[in-house]
């Protein structure tokens, strides 16, 4: 079920228009390699799991899904845009899952410095509920 959401989220990811223009296809799952190009979007599971209370398969998971760049107001029109993508949208997967998500948590941000170059990263919490 996990490669299932993952897949969906990178696909609604490569959906928008704006986030393409911005990332190409630059979304990861975990973490980007490294010397990987910027602006990128990264994606990984902070929490939930299979929930085990119905016969049929069923889910409910945290992402913390995130832009990361050296420009802070492009990282932030991303994440915004990243918002729109997810916050109570019917997410596509592929059979047999159905899969409603909202934005859970108010803003995940931060910067850092390494070598005198600030890289910003902000994003959300979002919360994916996933059934047969």
């Amino acid at each position: 079920m996990y490669t299932a959401v993952e897949k969906a989220i990178r696909n609604a990811l490569l959906g928008s228009s704006t986030i393409t223009a911005a990332v190409a296809s630059r979304i990861y799952a975990l973490q980007a390699p490294p010397g990987a190009a910027m602006p990128y979007v990264v994606f990984v599971h902070m929490a939930g799991g299979d929930e085990n209370n119905t016969q049929l398969g069923s889910a409910d998971l945290r992402y913390l899904i995130q832009a990361i760049g050296t420009d802070a107001q492009g990282v932030v029109d991303l994440a915004t845009t990243i918002r729109t993508v997810f916050h109570k949208v019917n997410m596509t997967m592929d059979a047999p899952y159905r899969v409603f998500n909202s934005h859970e948590l108010e803003p995940v941000r931060m910067v850092e410095t390494v070598e005198r170059v600030q890289y910003w990263h902000m994003g959300a919490i979002y919360r994916f509920r996933v059934s047969e």
